[in-house]
């Protein structure tokens, strides 16, 4: 599926790796536990900003569809967390364009869907 829809897919130990734009998306499938991961590292962690992680927390609530804000090994990044086995092309392209979409929104409106749309909710912050 990640190679039908991007050219240059990489395979980097247990994952696969695209670079869309200025972003690498990555994407990993545990078969153990059932999960498929399709993330983006988007910047370092400011510790001291805590009206950022308020924002990013209103955000995972509000405007961010099925993708999420996580944080991992002081890195914030957009995040989408499914089963694997309910994988299918539909899941797959709307878990890539909402994380995509999530990382490139960072810092602005914080949501997963493209510019232009609107789920009826005010702006954060």
């Amino acid at each position: 599926m990640l190679r039908a829809r991007f050219e240059n897919v990489n395979t980097v130990q247990d994952r696969w790796e695209v670079n869309v734009g200025r972003f690498r998306l990555i994407v990993m499938a545990h078969e153990d536990t059932d999960r498929l991961r399709v993330m983006v590292p988007i910047a370092a962690v400011d510790k001291h900003d805590n009206d950022a992680f308020k924002r990013l927390l209103e955000a995972n609530f509000i405007t961010t569809l099925d993708a999420r804000y996580a944080i991992y090994s002081e890195v914030l990044w957009a995040l989408f967390l499914g089963p694997l086995s309910a994988t299918n092309d539909h899941v797959f392209d709307t878990a890539c364009t909402e994380v995509l979409q999530l990382a490139r929104n960072t810092g602005s409106s914080y949501c997963a869907w493209p510019a232009g749309m609107s789920a009826g909710f005010s702006q954060l912050h």
